[in-house]
């Protein structure tokens, strides 16, 4: 049965989410999805996830991360402490048993410190054009002086056409120092496939091989899809990260 619902918690926000429990369960694994940026439980590949587990019998759980679709909060309000507590909420409250998490963009930065929070609940994790620490490229190399100091005093930049449809303030910033990722081991020992397109030119090439490097786990392959760009949602796009579940699946009933 399909449940869509809200989350909610004693301070007031809340998480819209949907979540779906087969009257009969082919596995025992779930799927998680976690959408990036400026998206939301409704994109292509959530669909695309929510439509594979139908179809196969698992449970599927997304939501809309804090000032993201439905869910509590503005533009202004996002940040990554936030979403990584709305993703371990989720996980704990709204999944059971193990689960194959997937992440985009934002979703696969989030999704690689819920792995490591969790690894009893998360037995694999497929990253989507994964984008850890992408603040601090934001800030060396996309914003300018005069942006930076305008965030520095209060300000908020966007969304605006300039900004291309973001929202940023200082705190935005300096919160996401604290989950950076790409400095450190990050400890996680289960199967990895991290998905990139080599025509992505919002995450470079090097972060997917950074995150593998990184990785605790001896089990880490990198999948490069010719012509693909960051949102990884064209139809050939899509049946590659099928092949990835299923590669994991695979992997982790062994």
């Amino acid at each position: 049965m399909i449940k869509e619902d809200v989350f909610e918690r004693k301070d007031g926000t809340y998480i819209s989410y949907e979540k779906y429990e087969p009257d009969e369960k082919s596995n025992q694994f779930g799927l998680v999805y976690l959408h990036g940026l400026l998206s939301s439980k409704k994109c292509k590949k959530a669909t695309f996830v929510k439509e594979y587990a139908i179809a196969h019998n698992m449970p599927y759980l997304i939501f809309d991360f804090t000032a993201h679709g439905e869910s509590w909060g503005k533009p202004e309000d996002v940040r990554i402490g936030r979403c990584f507590q709305d993703a371990c909420d989720m996980i704990r409250e709204k999944t059971k048993g193990p689960q194959i998490l997937l992440g985009s963009s934002l979703g696969g930065w989030i999704g690689l410190l819920l792995s490591q929070e969790m690894p009893e609940n998360i037995k694999a994790f497929i990253g989507l054009a994964a984008a850890p620490d992408f603040t601090k490229m934001l800030w060396d190399h996309i914003l300018n002086e005069e942006n930076r100091n305008f965030l520095k005093k209060g300000g908020i930049l966007g969304p605006s056409e300039e900004t291309k449809g973001y929202c940023f303030c200082n705190d935005f910033f300096e919160d996401a120092k604290k989950y950076f990722l790409l400095n450190k081991k990050i400890n996680y020992n289960n199967p990895v496939v991290l998905i990139k397109g080599d025509r992505d030119f919002l995450v470079p090439e090097s972060v997917a091989f950074k995150v593998k490097d990184n990785l605790t786990s001896e089990d880490v392959s990198v999948w490069t899809i010719k012509g693909a760009e960051h949102p990884l949602s064209r139809p050939t796009d899509l049946q590659i990260i099928e092949n990835a579940i299923e590669f994991l699946l695979k992997r982790i009933k062994k």
